[in-house]
């Protein structure tokens, strides 16, 4: 692949330079290692055929302080409305709340109605749950 004639402004200056042109075809293996720094801008899905790495943490658009983050090793972290409200530890832990219990499943909240868990199949027996309150 070689480019055969630079005209015009890439850069969208006020020059006239004319067209940018690529003799031959470009192929898809022309354009598969690209490197690129800054914000990118997909107007349809990523398809990334490899790992995504992300420094700290996933940030909706629209909604700034709802993110998924990675604060340490082996670590996931969930915000909303910049908040933390739930973690899953290096231990195998997943807490909900306090990030301080020592559960391997931690729901830990101030008030009432901490957790319903509902038979919906009329033909299943119940399960056995077993709730403690801590002094």
């Amino acid at each position: 692949m070689a480019l055969t004639k630079v005209s015009g402004s890439i850069l969208k200056d006020p020059l006239n330079l004319g067209e940018v042109s690529i003799g031959g075809t470009l192929t898809y293996q022309d354009v598969t290692n690209v490197d690129s720094v800054g914000i990118i801008t997909a107007r349809s899905t990523i398809d990334a055929q490899g790992d995504v790495s992300i420094a700290d943490k996933i940030v909706h658009t629209g909604d700034t302080d709802t993110t998924i983050r990675f604060p340490s090793a082996d670590t996931i972290r969930f915000d909303t409305g910049g908040t933390e409200a739930a973690r899953i530890t290096s231990e195998q832990k997943f807490v909900i709340g306090d990030t301080n219990s020592t559960a391997k499943l931690g729901v830990i909240r101030d008030s009432f109605n901490l957790a319903e868990f509902t038979n919906t199949n009329a033909d299943a027996t119940g399960a056995e749950v077993a709730l403690r309150k801590d002094s």
